[in-house]
């Protein structure tokens, strides 16, 4: 499953964050400059925008 994959069923999820959030984080650092404007605004930012003030993320992976 690729990366947009994975984060169109996060967000069908209601941005539920997965075991590997941490290592999903950095592939979805890794592609924020895509050129794929679906991936990078609504599933990249928009993923971000929940987890950060989620708290799905500890001190050390912000």
């Amino acid at each position: 499953m690729n990366l947009k994959e994975k984060l169109i069923l996060i967000k069908a999820n209601d941005y539920q964050a997965p075991s590997d959030t941490f290592q999903l984080i950095q592939e979805m650092m890794n592609n924020i400059g895509s050129l794929d404007a679906q991936l990078r605004d609504e599933l990249i930012y928009t993923t971000l925008s929940n987890w950060i003030p989620g708290n799905a993320l500890t001190v050390n992976e912000l």
